[in-house]
């Protein structure tokens, strides 16, 4: 037997539920999208870093990487400029670039890996630069901080002349 209203009731008791379950989804996509443009830009900084390295001297042999300082001082300065887009950091992005583990690997190698729940990245033969950091967060509401470890590796490409 329905009674007047009755839907209402039960709308009313679902309601709390539907709305926590809608903004638990809001704020899980909202932390994939922050750690996607966090591993962008720590990729896209390893990158242009290792790319400040004379190509040709390398493709023909006659240059290795040995200078770690250069490259990951090139690496922070890229970063700090990726990360000024990003929202929702704890720190600022010139913070955020020092706090980052940079490993250059002149004649390649295994980069370590930000994420015990990831493979390491595999072994490189040419000339390599890892960046690895934990990179301090806000949730979507500025309620709950977490931590977001993120890796990038860049290895130059082998050139046959």
């Amino acid at each position: 037997m329905r009674h007047s209203g009755q839907a209402l009731v039960v709308f009313a008791i679902l309601l709390p539920f539907l709305v926590i379950v809608l903004f638990g989804a809001i704020d899980t996509s909202s932390r994939q999208l922050q750690r996607a443009a966090l591993e962008d830009a720590l990729q896209a900084a390893t990158r242009s870093a290792l790319e400040q390295y004379a190509y040709d001297a390398f493709g023909s042999g006659t240059a290795s990487i040995t200078d770690a300082a250069a490259g990951s001082t090139a690496a922070r300065r890229f970063l700090e400029v990726n990360l000024a887009n990003v929202k929702d950091l704890r720190q600022t992005p010139a913070q955020v670039a020092q706090s980052v583990q940079w490993t250059l690997l002149p004649n390649g190698g295994q980069c370590p890996s930000a994420r015990p729940d990831r493979p390491r990245p595999p072994a490189t033969t040419s000339p390599t630069l890892c960046g690895v950091a934990t990179i301090p967060l806000f949730g979507r509401w500025q309620t709950r901080a977490w931590d977001s470890r993120v890796d990038a590796v860049v290895s130059l490409d082998a050139f046959d002349f």
